[in-house]
């Protein structure tokens, strides 16, 4: 008998039912694990800097209106588009800083990213 082998690269893989949908989407692990990646690509360059020094990094939901107290979970009818966001820390105007904020908030955005709402 001859076997197939099928590498499943991830669930997704694996799913067979048109119908299924997957969300990815920003949230406070994704803060929490992009202010691990700065703390240790500081600490790499032998830097004592954190990456709360240099940066300020929230979440905004582009659903929520502007009366909206918490922009992560505010949403009507619709499944939350939250992005990262990240700015120098006020003070902090370096060039690379300005640089290196915007490729930041820019990390979600290198998946493509689709949200859906059927309900």
């Amino acid at each position: 008998m001859e076997s197939v082998i099928l590498r499943v690269h991830s669930v997704v893989d694996i799913i067979t039912n048109s119908s299924s949908e997957i969300y990815v989407e920003a949230t406070e692990h994704t803060v929490k694990n992009v202010k691990e990646l700065v703390d240790n690509l500081f600490a790499l360059t032998g830097s004592q800097l954190k990456c709360d020094d240099v940066f300020d990094i929230k979440l905004k939901n582009t659903n929520a209106s502007d009366d909206d107290e918490d922009e992560s979970e505010s949403y009507e009818g619709e499944y939350p588009e939250v992005d990262l966001v990240v700015t120098p820390k006020e003070g902090v105007t370096s060039e690379e800083s300005k640089v290196a904020s915007k490729i930041l908030s820019s990390l979600t955005s290198i998946f493509s990213i689709e949200s859906a709402y059927n309900g």
